[in-house]
Order: C-alpha cells, then sequence, then structure tokens
C-alpha cells in the first residue's frame, strides 16, 4: 500500500470512529446515567439484600472451586502416594501438594476464613472445609441444609449451605 493510500485509509477509518463513537456517545450515556440512578436507588431500597446474596453466592461458588481443586490435588497426590497427605492443617498440606500437584494451594476461603484440612493417621480419609460466611465451623448440625460450611470428605462434597447456591 502507498503513502497517500495508507493515509486515506487512516482519515476513512478515523471519520467512522468519530461518527460511529458520537452515535454510541449519545445513546450510550443516557443509558450509563440511568444505570447509575437505578443503582443508587437499588443500594437504598429493600431490594438490596439480594445484591449481599449475589455476592454471597459469588463467594460460595469461588469457594467451591477452591475446594474442588484443592481435592483434585489430594486425589492426585493419593494415587502416586497411595494414601491421602497426612497433615493437620492447610498450611501443611500445601507443604506436602506443592508444586508437584498443585501450583498454589488456597489458604482461605470467599469470607477469607481459613480452609481446614484433617487426615487420619494413615492417611485412609480425608476432610477438606471452608466454615461459610459465619466463620464458624457446624460440627454435626441438627439440619445440614441450615449449615453454611462447605465439606469436602475423601474428595466428594459432604456438604454445602444449599440455599446459598439456590
Amino acid at each position: 500500500m502507498e503513502k497517500g493510500q495508507s493515509l486515506a485509509v487512516t482519515i476513512v477509518v478515523s471519520l467512522l470512529c468519530g461518527l460511529v463513537g458520537g452515535i454510541l456517545g449519545r445513546l450510550v450515556l443516557p443509558l450509563l446515567t440511568v444505570g447509575a440512578i437505578a443503582g443508587g436507588i437499588a443500594a437504598v431500597s429493600p431490594d438490596a439484600p439480594a445484591e449481599v446474596e449475589s455476592e454471597d453466592l459469588k463467594k460460595a461458588q469461588q469457594t467451591l472451586a477452591d475446594l474442588r481443586t484443592i481435592a483434585t490435588a489430594i486425589g492426585t497426590f493419593a494415587l502416586e502416594e497411595n494414601h491421602y497427605p497426612v497433615a493437620d492443617d492447610i498450611v501443611a498440606l500445601s507443604n506436602r501438594l506443592e508444586p508437584d500437584y498443585i501450583k498454589r494451594v488456597p489458604f482461605e476461603d470467599g469470607w477469607g476464613n481459613r480452609f481446614k484440612y484433617l487426615a487420619n493417621d494413615d492417611g485412609t480419609r480425608f476432610i477438606l472445609l471452608s466454615m461459610g460466611p459465619n466463620g464458624v465451623e457446624d460440627r454435626n448440625p441438627p439440619d445440614p441444609n441450615q449449615s453454611d460450611d462447605i465439606v469436602i470428605v475423601d474428595g466428594e462434597v459432604a456438604r454445602y449451605n444449599r440455599h446459598v447456591f439456590e
């Protein structure tokens, strides 16, 4: 392409971008303004808890994904070693798994609580859990559906707060 043609293409593209930008600016800016006003109203309206629930849902989903990733690394370790890693907390577990089975073991759930890991002495069973938003381990809750903990036992999700995921 010659210099004259290149300059002409640049001018045409610039004009089109300016035209499209002007049109979009006239359409999008009012929509953004309406969205900001609606967002401000929602923040002070009684419907605001839905936003909090949505945030909890995101944290719960990320926490479950992290727990499953850790459980996969534990399972891979077990395939090679014929037992689960014997450790009494998440830090000791990370020392057994990093970097061969997982690049970095996440230590905390979506709410900033430290994950718990326990394995029996012979490495035939393990429990990995998040204490959920309240940060309290719900041992043997009368109704498991009322617990906000997310628990993985021997690689399977054993308990999670179903209403957070609905």
